[in-house]
């Protein structure tokens, strides 16, 4: 099952659990979004996409979740997204476990304006976090394991990436800062680590240089 609203949509959602869940993929290309959540605001099992590669993109306003985008690759094309959330506010998981193997765990921005107010992780992902294009507010929880940016892979922060992380980073060796790695090229786009200079793939479709020629998982 896929969630793709038509253009110029409005959705106010008031939800004791999930506002929007898909047991598939999500794609929102434009529209106006606001949600209140019990549990997640926007879920998909598989990938979730917001905005097109145009940079055009929806109006997100989460203005209470448990966590607020979750998807096993969640990715941001463009738009502008606030959330809030009691715990992460974008988590590139799935609980379920449905996809793993089949997909690896990332997030990737690729445009858009961010901004984060959670008392979790701002961005938590069990893979790759690729920060390519846009930009993002950070404002979460910064002790007991809770991060601006906890990552489990490599994270990648491209010179045109406007980043203000007002709580630090969690890579894999479990060390707060920015980590070291960051001057190479985008990671995998599902999850898989790669040395060098080179840049990595998008779900197997390689790109030269630093801003990607093929798509992402979920392309719109």
């Amino acid at each position: 099952m896929k969630f793709k609203p038509v253009s110029g949509v409005t959705v106010n959602i008031n939800a004791v659990n999930d506002g929007i869940n898909v047991n598939y993929d999500v794609t929102l290309l434009s529209g106006n979004f606001t949600i209140a959540a019990g549990d997640d605001a926007i879920h998909a099992d598989h990938i979730l996409t917001i905005g097109s590669e145009d940079g055009e993109g929806p109006t997100i306003k989460v203005t209470s979740s448990n966590e607020g985008l979750e998807g096993t690759v969640v990715n941001i094309y463009g738009g502008d997204i606030s959330i809030v959330s009691s715990d992460d506010a974008i988590n590139a998981a799935n609980g379920d476990g449905l996809y793993e193997g089949v997909l690896d765990y990332s997030f990737n921005m690729m445009g858009g304006r961010l901004v984060i107010n959670s008392q979790g992780d701002g961005i938590d992902s069990n893979g790759n976090v690729n920060l390519m294009g846009g930009s993002a507010e950070i404002h979460s929880g910064s002790q007991g394991g809770e991060a601006g940016i906890d990552y489990d892979g490599q994270l990648y922060v491209s010179d045109d990436f406007q980043l203000n992380n007002q709580s630090g980073t969690a890579g894999p060796d479990g060390m707060g800062g920015m980590p070291g790695d960051m001057s190479g090229a985008p990671g995998q786009m599902d999850g898989q680590n790669f040395g060098g200079q080179q840049p990595g793939q998008m779900d197997g479709q390689s790109f030269s240089g630093q801003q990607p020629t093929g798509g992402m998982p979920g392309q719109p």
